[in-house]
């Protein structure tokens, strides 16, 4: 925008403005800009859009008297806004061998480990610019900052060195091809290319070669949960005269060597791992933790204790299990005031081992003057929320913990008909006691409309609505004590249907948001499913029941649910030895059967017996006496 001004003393009501630009170039002809004036008498602003470069507005003005006059107003239109890089979230890099007797940093010193970083290896997209192209260097901060390292558009790489193990902070400088003549170059000169620049950092590590021998220390250790599995995938990061950051493998183990040792050898160990909340959390751990605050089953570790303390204010209280239920429930996607994992020192000893608060506990191993080698720098692990120890330590994949049973809500099934109102009562299985159950309700949102829930013995804390509008609702309930008898009404689902149709086509219970499972009292792991009163069952896999009862002396009988008919269903019965003793095939339909086994035809022993029903393979254990 440029503004001006008239002045005009006869006729300034009665004025013609035109105003023309033309820039110094001979193939760009006059254009009329009369369309972009914009103000009143006597300031006026012109308006446009114009190429980077010197250009010149012409303004003619008539009076009402038939009086002419004209000024030319130059202008130059200048790009004054700096590309704006964006870096990625830190690298790492393991130093490489180097030529014997090289100083491939420039220092004065021969390297033996070296890498080249790029720029452009920390750009998380490359940028553009109206004056491109767009050129990128690469700097230390520290050095930035200290003045010692004026950033230069021609430093595209940097080299590292066994000088730099450890966390480096770099920048990274976007440059445009634009000469500004208002920006302050690094060097504190005016005018030049437009910059900017991101912060970010690279782990320097020598894992692989041990080309930095720095000294003959190391610190090295294990870490485990209290059952002695090892912990894979937990950050250790070593801190102090020198900075490292290890992983650890399946086995646990770790260890940071060639280290610098005597006086001032000063080190900090400090493990983190903040994933996977839900791992090894589900309902039981709710029962547990209940048992424990009402005194009816104490947790029999001060680790157990600490993992209990779900909102980190070291004690055991409701609050806990408010925080953790709501994880379970999906309300909530990690620990609000608590990390996933929390790392003990092993060594250490709980002076009162019911109250793991009494003292802080040691997280971190301090070393003070490393004298040589430390082997045994380990930690204890403990994952929060996981009171019976069932969190997955390894790196694979999150595997569904074998279940003995099948707990079914019964409810009515009915015909929907578009339009009406239907209220869905949810009971147990006749003469069950349950310590809990959890799991997902999951509707079809196109054929049901969720209107309301009326609670029974479950409460509105043991659900979570924020899903509903796509079908799916997740539920966590657990008994304070004994369980509760079957018949008792849990709760009602008020629904609308939206299309007719048949309920228990529309209606099931699965793991889509929290796993289902469920804890009968006499002990164990169920699955989780609906049975209609038509007989269909809403379970969406086969179900291999654990034989009852187990061991047998005379007879036993082996139940089994499917959700749909199988022209072949196969159980095959084994040895110990895996020799296969006995062979029945036969087809079944959709629903719960049994097949009875009598002792008189086997030996005294310990038998497998697997189902085989389509995709679907489970293996149980039986003991057969004499």
């Amino acid at each position: 925008q440029v503004p001006f001004r008239i002045s005009e003393n006869c006729t300034p009501d009665d004025l013609t403005i035109r105003v023309f630009s033309d820039e110094f170039s001979d193939n760009i002809d006059a254009i009329d800009l009369t369309t972009q004036l914009a103000g009143a008498y006597p300031d006026f602003v012109i308006s446009g859009t114009f190429p980077l470069g010197a250009h010149l507005f012409e303004v003619q003005v008539s009076d009402g008297c038939g009086n002419d006059t004209s000024m030319e107003i130059a202008f130059e239109v200048v790009d004054c806004k700096a590309p704006a890089p964006v870096c990625i979230n830190g690298l790492a890099i393991e130093l490489m061998p180097t030529e014997p007797n090289t100083d491939v940093d420039g220092d004065g010193n021969f390297d033996s480990g070296a890498m080249t970083i790029w720029a452009s290896d920390f750009l998380v997209s490359p940028l553009s610019d109206c004056t491109g192209p767009i050129r990128y260097s690469i700097h230390k901060a520290d050095a930035v900052v200290a003045g010692t390292d004026i950033p230069s558009a021609d430093l595209a790489s940097l080299v590292l060195t066994c000088d730099d193990q450890g966390t480096v902070i770099i920048r990274i400088y976007a440059w445009d091809s634009a000469f500004n003549p208002y920006a302050v170059q690094p060097d504190g000169t005016v005018g030049g290319p437009n910059f900017d620049w991101c912060e970010t950092y690279v782990l320097v590590q020598d894992n692989m070669f041990n080309l930095c021998d720095t000294g003959d220390g190391r610190i090295a250790g294990l870490i485990a949960t209290e059952a002695a599995e090892p912990v894979a995938g937990v950050a250790v990061n070593l801190s102090g005269l020198m900075s490292g950051n290890a992983t650890t493998p399946s086995s646990g183990a770790y260890a940071f060597n060639n280290l610098p040792v005597g006086l001032q050898a000063d080190f900090t160990v400090a493990p983190e791992m903040d994933t996977l909340p839900l791992n090894g959390v589900s309902t039981f751990d709710l029962i547990l933790t209940t048992r424990h605050i009402l005194n009816i089953q104490l947790l029999d570790s001060p680790y157990k204790m600490i993992a209990a303390d779900v909102n980190n204010d070291k004690k055991i209280t409701t609050l806990d299990l408010i925080h953790l239920r709501r994880l379970i429930l999906a309300l909530d996607a990690s620990f609000a005031n608590n990390t996933s994992w929390r790392f003990i020192r092993a060594d250490y000893v709980f002076p009162v081992p019911t109250n793991p608060w009494f003292e802080t506990f040691p997280e971190v191993y301090n070393v003070n003057d490393l004298a040589g080698e430390i082997q045994d720098a380990n930690f204890v692990a403990v994952k929060i929320g996981d009171v019976n120890l069932s969190a997955a330590t390894g790196f694979a994949a999150l595997e569904p913990r074998n279940t003995e049973g099948l707990f079914a809500f019964r409810v009515e099934d009915v015909n929907l008909e578009a339009g009406l109102d239907y209220a869905l009562v949810f009971k147990a299985s006749d003469g069950l006691k349950l310590l809990g159950y959890q799991g997902t309700l999951a509707f079809d949102p196109a054929a049901l409309e969720l209107t309301g829930v009326e609670y029974g013995l479950a409460k509105a804390e043991h659900f979570g609505l924020q899903y509903a509008a796509q079908g799916l609702i997740t539920t966590s309930w657990h008994a304070e004590n004994a369980g509760f008898l079957a018949e008792e009404k849990l709760f009602t689902l008020h629904v609308r249907a939206k299309t007719n149709g048949r309920l228990s086509a529309v209606l099931g219970f699965d793991s889509q948001v929290t796993a289902a499972e469920a804890y009968p009292a006499s002990g164990g792991l169920w699955d989780v499913a609906i049975l209609f009163s038509s007989g269909v069952m809403s379970s969406s896999k086969a179900i291999l029941e654990q034989n009852a009862p187990n061991p047998f002396a005379q007879s036993t009988v082996i139940g089994f649910w499917l959700p749909q008919a199988y022209e072949a269903v196969t159980l095959t019965l084994s040895d110990a030895r895996g020799r296969v003793v006995k062979v029945l095939r036969n087809s079944y339909g959709a629903g719960r059967h049994e097949i009875m086994l009598e002792a008189r035809e086997l030996s005294a022993g310990l038998y497998f017996y697997t189902l085989e029903a389509g995709d679907f393979r489970v293996t149980k254990r039986m003991i057969v006496q004499e």
